[in-house]
C-alpha cells in the first residue's frame, strides 16, 4: 500500500476484512470509514505496519480455527470511542498487539491461546474485560520486545 490508506466502508453498520493464511496488508493505513469494522483471520496473518494507523469505531476480530494474527498499526477511535473485541476460541491461537494504541472504548478478551503485548498501551486506555471460553482453561498473556506494563493508576480491575 505504500503510504496510502486503505479505506473499507462508507455507510453504516459493520464493514468486514477477512486474512486467509499468509495473508497481510501493511504499510499504510487502514480505515472502516464511519463503520464498525470486522477482521476474520485464519492461519498465519499481518496487519497493519509499525507507525501506521487502523481506525475504527470499533473494531471486532475473530479467529478462525487456530490463528496466529499480528496486529501492527496503531489503533485509534474513529468519529466515535472504538472498543476492540477480539474472539480467538480455538486452543493454540496467538494474537500479537504491537501498537500504540489510542483507541479510548475497551477491550474484551475470549480467546483461548495467547495474547502477546508488545506495547505499554496495547490496549488503549479503556476497561480491558478477559471472558474465559467456557469449557478451556485461562488463556495467556505475553511481553515481547521487552518487559511491559499495562496500565497505570487509572486502570480499574474487571
Amino acid at each position: 500500500m505504500s503510504t496510502n490508506t486503505l479505506t473499507l466502508g462508507n455507510g453504516s453498520g459493520q464493514s468486514g476484512l477477512i486474512l486467509n493464511n499468509g495473508g497481510s496488508i501493511t504499510n499504510g493505513n487502514i480505515t472502516f470509514g464511519p463503520t464498525e469494522g470486522m477482521i476474520f483471520s485464519q492461519g498465519t496473518t499481518i496487519l497493519g505496519s509499525t507507525g501506521n494507523t487502523l481506525t475504527s469505531n470499533g473494531l471486532t476480530i475473530t479467529g478462525l480455527g487456530a490463528t496466529t494474527m499480528t496486529l501492527n498499526s496503531n489503533i485509534v477511535d474513529g468519529a466515535q470511542p472504538a472498543s476492540l473485541n477480539l474472539t480467538a476460541a480455538t486452543t493454540g491461537s496467538s494474537i500479537t498487539l504491537n501498537g500504540t494504541n489510542g483507541y479510548t472504548g475497551g477491550t474484551t478478551l475470549s480467546y483461548q491461546g495467547t495474547v502477546s503485548v508488545g506495547n505499554n498501551s496495547a490496549f488503549g486506555t479503556g476497561k480491558v474485560t478477559t471472558i474465559i471460553v467456557p469449557g478451556t482453561s485461562s488463556p495467556n498473556f505475553a511481553a515481547t520486545g521487552a518487559d511491559r506494563t499495562l496500565g497505570g493508576s487509572s486502570r480499574q480491575p474487571a
